[in-house]
């Protein structure tokens, strides 16, 4: 019976997804939001469009883009789109041309008040091909994940809430690999003061390749889970933990615990600290229904072109000051990967950092620069890379919206791989004009 009526949910998402963000699309123009939109043309230019250790080839990109973010609220409807699309055109054919960008659009219809919504939701990015080599034009395939289903709450008491969720999921890979999946889910919620809140989820996630009939690897993944949540004066502190198993159509499975720990932190008007902490058991793959939140979680931009199993443990954390004119940002990153499916030979660590620094040097000119750092090493591959970037851009304003603008990047990838290390330099010329908040 669950299944049926999943089915009857999943048989309109092909059309569904975009037909979402063409909806959606018309709202600003009638008004009804609050919409920021950058349009222009930028002219860039590269001494490795490939990225490769010998045979380096240049390139100069023409490109028209678009950056916009949108969204509107009301008693009926809470909805956003955000991303940025552009058209890249190689003048010496060195590579591919073709459209890059991600796009998200949400839409929660309220169907009653505080007690029925029904929630869609569309994801569009790329990904790279192989993990292995650095994202470029040939390295790369389109992903478009889709999912629908509704929320019903009930309030027991002024301070408990139980809520049960059921969603349809789609993933589309343009190389192949792509997937189903259904889950059902249910959380209920305890208020135990202003500052304090305990929650339980469990819910339960089928998944399906549909490349195939009966793939073997095709998975269901249970989870029952507790969390809380205690509200600082200046942040907000969450631990969740509990247990998944995963169990494949051909009888494998694995159970094991999970924890994850959030905290969030701004000590003053003019600083923000982040982070986040997570270990145990999980899959690489679109989550449904999201630890005491029904939201999609969406893989990482670098994610996997596929729905492996993975046992992660990671650590995240970012600090952002903004100075009355200085605004300097940090992070880092710790994380450990062992996959239990897929490529197995991409068992990982990885750490690194990154700080960004914006200034205005006029009230007309600001200057940002960025510099990042990472380690990646493949534990059974016996490989090591390390990647360094830096960046710097220049924005002039010409009046109220119009802007002109150029940078420079500057890439290099050691690797104890033969023929896997290279390096980059890059630089671009924008115009463009800008509206919005």
């Amino acid at each position: 019976m669950k299944r049926r009526l999943l089915k009857v949910m999943g048989g309109i998402h092909r059309a569904s997804g975009f037909s979402l963000l063409a909806i959606l699309a018309v709202f600003p123009a009638l008004g009804f939001a609050q919409t920021n939109v950058e349009i222009g043309f930028r002219l860039e230019s590269t001494d490795n469009i490939g990225l490769t250790e010998e045979n380096e080839q240049s390139d100069l990109a023409r490109t028209p883009y678009m950056n916009f973010d949108w969204s509107t609220a009301s008693r009926a409807l809470t909805a956003g789109i955000e991303g940025n699309l552009e058209y890249r055109d190689y003048r010496d054919d060195a590579t591919t041309d073709g459209t890059a960008g991600d796009l998200s659009a949400v839409a929660d219809l309220h169907l009653i008040e505080d007690r029925l919504d029904f929630r869609f939701e569309n994801r569009f990015q790329q990904v790279r091909t192989e993990e292995l080599d650095p994202q470029t034009p040939d390295n790369i395939e389109d992903v478009n994940t889709f999912t629908m289903g509704p929320d019903l709450r009930f309030d027991p008491s002024p301070v408990d809430q139980l809520t049960f969720g059921a969603r349809y999921g789609n993933t589309y890979f343009e190389r192949g690999n792509d997937s189903e999946r259904w889950a059902l889910g249910a959380m209920w919620s305890h208020r135990l003061s202003t500052l304090n809140e305990v929650a339980v989820n469990i819910q339960r996630q089928d998944v399906e390749f549909t490349e195939f009939s009966g793939d073997p690897l095709d998975y269901t993944l249970d989870e029952i889970g507790i969390g809380g949540t205690h509200r600082l004066a200046r942040g907000s502190v969450s631990l969740t933990g509990g247990q998944r198993r995963i169990e494949q159509e051909n009888g494998n499975w694995i159970e094991r615990g999970f924890a994850r720990f959030d905290w969030a932190y701004k000590p003053t008007r003019r600083t923000e600290f982040d982070l986040t902490a997570e270990t145990g058991l999980t899959d690489t793959g679109v989550r449904l229904l999201g630890r005491n939140a029904q939201t999609v979680e969406l893989p990482a931009a670098d994610a996997f072109d596929n729905d492996d199993i993975v046992i992660l443990s990671e650590v995240q954390a970012r600090l952002i000051r903004r100075g009355a004119k200085l605004d300097v940002t940090l992070g880092g990153l710790v994380a450990e990967e062992d996959f239990k499916t897929g490529n197995l030979q991409l068992d990982r660590e990885r750490f690194g950092g990154s700080l960004g620094i914006e200034y205005p040097l006029t009230p007309v000119d600001r200057v940002e620069w960025l510099i990042r750092g990472e380690r990646t090493d493949y534990l059974l591959l016996n490989r090591r890379d390390d990647d360094w970037t830096t960046s710097i851009r220049l924005r002039h304003l010409l009046g109220r919206n119009m802007f002109v603008e150029g940078g420079y990047l500057y890439w290099e990838r050691d690797s104890s791989a033969a023929g896997s290390s290279f390096e980059e330099n890059r630089v671009f010329l924008a115009a463009g004009y800008r509206w919005g908040e």
